[in-house]
């Protein structure tokens, strides 16, 4: 599932402007959101921090919606960032897919481990 999708869900139970307003995000970039594409016709591709907003609009947690999204996706870490597309990295899609089957307490554990690991 995209977050286009989610939100297209979402507004058919309440309005596009509540979700608009508590996601923090504007209208053009909500229906950007929801076509799958940017301006130019390319793939959207989300920042973690994109995500966290539309959590916050959705009313749903982040992990729930990170793990209601198709495993195949592209995200960008920050907006000046680099990709990180799983096809191009096996481990993150077998990361994405063991987490799948993990109970949020267990991943609350291995994002603080690879948080500690990543300040190596």
């Amino acid at each position: 599932m995209t977050l286009g999708e989610m939100i297209k869900t979402y507004t058919e139970e309440y309005s596009m402007t509540e979700f608009i307003k508590d996601a923090g995000i504007s209208r053009a970039y909500a229906y950007l959101l929801i076509a799958n594409k940017n301006k130019g016709g390319s793939p959207i591709v989300p920042t973690i921090e994109m995500i966290q907003k539309v959590s916050k609009g959705l009313h749903k947690d982040f992990d729930e919606v990170f793990n209601e999204l198709d495993y195949d996706f592209v995200v960008k870490i920050n907006s000046g960032g680099k990709k990180i597309n799983d096809k191009e990295r096996p481990e993150i899609k077998r990361l994405i897919s063991l987490a799948r089957k993990c109970d949020p307490e267990d991943l609350k554990i291995i994002i603080l481990l690879l948080e500690k690991l990543s300040k190596k």
